[in-house]
């Protein structure tokens, strides 16, 4: 019950937010591959592909590309920047989890990356289960998203 709960706040989240948007602008995923995410990283996957379909399949989207950024700790990567629907699903079916040994993870490092490449006024989604452990860098990544017009909606999973 819990998933199809998590697809569907983020698909009327993302369909809210995405659609009637006047400028280019990107949708950008930022997923937590530590092993910690063993149980939701399938979940995360599906969400984020139903919502990718949302919007590619929407006759009013004004999303000009795709971002997908993984983070551990203490690597950021950036897996992909495309138009392109297939390479978007496959950089994002290559997510494979590490060995994150501890929480928390360097989720602000991730967003702060996410939000350097990403157009102004685009969307960034968060998955993960752990707090940030780079929270020194909250007040840079609120500059920038607020200097880009940038929404960030992240969604803290918890283990069942």
């Amino acid at each position: 019950m819990p998933q199809k709960i998590l697809i569907l706040l983020v698909m009327e989240f993302v369909l809210f937010y995405v659609n009637g948007h006047e400028e280019k602008s990107s949708l950008a995923f930022v997923i937590d591959r530590t092993s910690s995410m063993g149980k939701e990283i399938n979940q995360v996957k599906i969400t984020t592909d139903k919502v990718f379909n949302n919007v590619i399949n929407s006759k009013t989207n004004h999303i000009d590309n795709f971002v997908l950024v993984t983070f551990d700790d203490p690597k950021v990567q950036v897996c992909t920047v495309t138009r392109n629907a297939e390479e978007f699903k496959n950089a994002l079916n290559k997510i494979e989890l590490v060995t994150g040994g501890y929480c928390p993870e360097a989720s602000m490092s991730g967003i702060q990356q996410a939000l350097e490449i990403t157009y102004p006024n685009s969307f960034i989604y968060v998955f993960t289960d752990a707090s940030a452990n780079d929270y020194t860098k909250m007040e840079v990544v609120k500059s920038l998203s607020q200097k880009k017009s940038t929404q960030v909606a992240e969604f803290f999973l918890l283990n069942y």
